[in-house]
């Protein structure tokens, strides 16, 4: 936008003058005593003002804005960033209609006011306040340096290698805007105008001390699947390897999904089990349920904030009620976290052999006394639907094959228990969560041949679930924990699956 500067007509005390009415002679003068901007204009014509002005524009235009930024000068010209005149044609004319206003009189009168008081026009000007703005902060971008916070890579003696931490710079172009805005606008046009921009050093989120003491594991937890349940094995390859390596500085909130996702071909998945709306179906990335669910419980036994977690619409065999989490396309459920733990933390996460493992590393902080313990509390069930049956003429009469195994309706908390040399300090609830059932599904034979005996309860092997699990679920226990943990309580979460 264009800015303008403003003057009054200045004319001596107890001086008036008319301007307007009546016509001008194209040889007509200026009178004397008559000033514009400090030059003399008394003697000339309209023609010759007008080109005395213009001249006078460009010797101002020519002046500049200088920036100094850490010593270094940076210079525009008034023209560059738009200043320019808006009157100079009417202060012209006015300045040879001072001559021909008026009756005899009244000229007479004119003409000795004008020899004894001297008058002053005044020049009306414009600039860009945006051109001003663009000028600093394209001046100042080479001074601006982006802060790199440490991280670390896998290896090392330790286990780990530090990359260390540089400082930021950052130009504080808004007071200098502000700062040159004010003087133009005040500017009397007798020099260059100079402004010294602010440079401040700017603090990465971890410096490279934040990491002394780093590589203590913080949390870890392991779930075991079914390994001949090939693309449901591969989607958890494919997602633990995203998860691995994930650096969480202090205070920061992690998505889960944001690494995982989008759960499509392009990204890597495959079709695997999943649930939806209280259904085992096949979705693409169908499995990877497992990763969050065990990312979940490491981190509890790390002691990070859970700021969102939804439990499964069913029970899934591989936890133990109410330490399940899950996540869905498009993020809409997912786990999030929060790294309170006052350091950065690294996250590496593996899937082979039939176990899915997550370890939280970090930097120690909670006393060897201290231990955490997690327990799930059934309020409900387990309680089982009737199985479904569809008759097959396939199979021998009476003959009976499970195609899907059922899911009980259940509900369970998980809690919390802290110790301080083996005495239980506080008992907290995490989470509450609810299971749908699911009705196991039965083909029962309508053939007309007898079938072989079923064998004895001892001699059955079970088949894998097809879906998040590959057991049952096991009964609630109290797991022993992987860490040693300080006194936090982890925030309460209700779960809202809606699948």
């Amino acid at each position: 936008m264009k800015r303008m500067i403003t003057a009054a007509l200045l004319m001596a005390s107890g001086f008036c003058l008319l301007f307007g009415a009546k016509d001008v002679q194209a040889d007509a003068k200026v009178p004397e005593n008559v000033h514009i901007a400090d030059i003399d204009v008394g003697g000339m014509t309209e023609d010759e003002v007008m080109k005395e002005l213009e001249d006078y524009q460009e010797t101002v235009r020519d002046q500049g804005l200088i920036l100094d930024i850490e010593g270094n000068k940076y210079g525009a010209t008034m023209g560059d960033l738009g200043f320019e005149f808006t009157n100079l044609e009417e202060l012209a004319e006015r300045a040879v209609s001072l001559q021909s206003m008026g009756n005899l009189i009244q000229l007479y009168k004119a003409q000795e006011d004008l020899a004894r008081n001297k008058v002053d026009l005044e020049l009306q000007a414009v600039y860009s306040q945006e051109a001003v703005r663009q000028f600093i902060e394209s001046s100042a971008a080479p001074h601006n340096v982006q802060a790199v916070s440490a991280t670390v890579t896998r290896g090392g003696a330790n286990g780990f290698t530090v990359n260390p931490s540089t400082m930021g710079k950052q130009a504080d172009t808004e007071n200098a805007y502000n700062e040159a805005v004010q003087r133009m606008d005040s500017w009397d046009r007798g020099g260059t105008i100079e402004v010294a921009v602010a440079v401040s050093e700017v603090r990465p989120t971890t410096v490279t001390e934040d990491l002394n003491g780093f590589g203590a594991v913080l949390g870890q937890f392991t779930t075991q699947f079914n390994d001949a349940d090939k693309d449901r094995n591969y989607n958890l390859t494919v997602g633990t390897a995203k998860l691995n390596g994930t650096f969480i500085e202090a205070g920061a909130t992690f998505d889960l999904y944001s690494v995982l996702g989008p759960f499509t071909t392009g990204n890597g998945y495959r079709r695997g089990h999943a649930y939806a709306n209280g259904e085992i179906i096949d979705s693409i990335g169908g499995g990877v349920c497992q990763i969050c669910t065990t990312l979940y419980v490491a981190s509890l036994y790390a002691e990070l904030g859970i700021v969102t977690r939804f439990n499964h619409s069913m029970t899934v065999g591989y936890v133990p009620l109410a330490w399940d989490a899950t996540i869905a396309s498009g993020g809409y459920k997912t786990l999030r976290l929060r790294n309170d733990t006052g350091y950065p933390i690294y996250i590496a996460s593996s899937s082979n052999g039939g176990n899915v493992t997550v370890q939280i590393f970090g930097r120690e902080t909670r006393p060897a006394n201290r231990k955490v313990e997690f327990q799930s509390r059934v309020l409900s069930g387990p309680s089982y639907l009737a199985p479904q049956e569809t008759p097959d003429p396939g199979l021998p009469a009476g003959q009976r094959v499970v195609t899907e195994e059922g899911h009980p309706a259940a509900s369970a908390q998980l809690i919390k228990n802290v110790y301080i040399n083996g005495a239980l300090q506080s008992s907290t609830v995490l989470n509450t969560s609810s299971y749908k059932p699911y009705a196991e599904r039965v083909n029962v034979g309508t053939g007309g041949s007898t079938p072989e005996p079923e064998p004895t309860p001892e001699e059955t092997t079970a088949e894998p679930t097809p879906e998040e699990t590959t057991t049952k679920a096991p009964e609630p226990t109290t797991a022993e924990p992987t860490t040693k943990a300080p006194e936090t309580t982890a925030p309460t979460t209700t779960a809202a699956a809606k699948n």
